[in-house]
């Protein structure tokens, strides 16, 4: 085998390395996906819930709404901290 084939078949090794690594970062990023449309479902039924109990009783419990979509947010803050610092 000369210079130049041993060179080639280090730079294709090299590439295979990059693409797998690349499939590694893809699929770390999907848990925090799969978080985010999780909370974002539960808030909409939540919200529906929320209109469903306005609706009957004519009152809404404005504590619950609040803390609720409070714990969405710091949620959401997390997430955001921990995307900012791994890059």
């Amino acid at each position: 085998m000369t210079e130049e084939e041993k060179k080639i078949l280090e730079q294709a090794e090299a590439i295979r390395k990059k693409e797998a690594s690349k499939s590694k970062q893809k699929k770390k990023g999907s848990f925090m996906k799969g978080i985010i449309v999780g909370v974002f479902l539960f808030l909409l039924v939540f919200i529906g819930v929320v209109l469903w109990l306005f609706y009957k009783t004519g009152s809404e419990p404005s504590t619950l709404i609040a803390s609720v979509f409070a714990v969405a947010v710091g949620e959401f803050s997390i997430l955001g901290s921990i995307k900012k610092t791994k890059g």
